[in-house]
């Protein structure tokens, strides 16, 4: 547990998502190297945003898998583990995540619900945990059958 703990906090542990961004992703790959700083409202949420000066340091690498009409497939890594990095990271990059009611982007996330996504488009793909002995356990989860259902339905609509 001591060891998992120390990966953990080292960045040993890979974890990739997939997930889909709001609007045309320019690159085939970006890295987002933008600190986040982590606030408590009065209401106990957690709200996540870039901040330069008090944020910690968190960096993600965003893979373009393909376009799909105005939005981008995308596989995700992060570099860093932060409360939200992804979705903070894409918004602030102009790509808000499909579906994601409190960073994303309200009009089009009321237009892809009517097309069927109910829920936020961010999907834990990949996780490689090393071991003492130098081996690695690597666990892939596929897309839910609601997910990989709007994607179809998304591609065949163009």
């Amino acid at each position: 547990l001591v060891f998992l703990h120390e990966a953990l906090r080292d960045g040993r542990i890979s974890k990739k998502y997939i997930t889909l961004l709001i609007g045309r992703w320019p690159a085939a790959q970006i890295e987002v190297d933008l600190p986040l700083h982590k606030n408590i409202l009065v209401s106990g949420e957690r709200m996540v945003k870039v901040n330069p000066n008090e944020g910690k340091p968190a960096k993600t690498l965003f893979h373009l898998i393909k376009h799909i009409d105005t939005m981008s497939l995308m596989e995700v890594t992060l570099m860093s583990g932060r409360t939200h990095q992804i979705r903070v990271h894409a918004a602030y990059k102009g790509h808000p995540v499909a579906g994601d009611d409190k960073y994303g982007d309200k009009t089009a996330n009321a237009v892809l619900h009517k097309k069927g996504l109910k829920r936020l488009f961010l999907h834990a793909s990949e996780l490689v945990i090393p071991l003492q002995n130098g081996k690695t356990i690597t666990v892939k989860a596929e897309l839910d059958a609601k997910l990989s259902g709007f994607l179809q339905h998304a591609e065949t609509a163009l």
